[in-house]
């Protein structure tokens, strides 16, 4: 399971680092979503991801499926914290963030079968 949360974690701290259109003050609030993207060997699975700033919250969900046309729900991430922006470099926002939880949850028990396998 160790290499599956490291999946989970590698793929919701790549959307830190955000390059977007801001106004408002300087605020960052909103929401966001992906397409399916794919991912795994061979794209064989797929994720999508949302993202909102309210307030100086953030939260990340991670929804990764079997199937890379994002088929089946298997395995969802979710982050939480808060942030404040530090910066504007080149038209980006830079934000310091601090975690306020990360959990993983496997929804079908044949992925959660996969990842144990071998681990008893």
């Amino acid at each position: 399971m160790k290499g599956l949360a490291g999946i989970a974690l590698c793929a919701l701290t790549s959307l830190l680092p955000f390059r977007v259109a801001h106004a408002d003050g300087h605020r960052l609030q909103g929401h966001w979503r992906t397409d399916c993207l794919p991912m795994g060997a061979g794209g064989r699975h797929g994720a999508i991801t949302t993202v909102t700033f309210r307030g100086d919250e953030i939260r990340a969900v991670l929804v990764m499926h079997t199937g890379a046309g994002c088929e089946l729900p298997s395995v969802t991430a979710e982050y939480t914290g808060r942030f404040r922006i530090v910066g504007e470099p080149e038209g980006a926002l830079a934000i310091d963030h601090v975690v306020s939880s990360l959990t993983m949850t496997v929804g079908r028990a044949d992925v959660a079968e996969h990842y144990n396998r071998g681990r008893r």
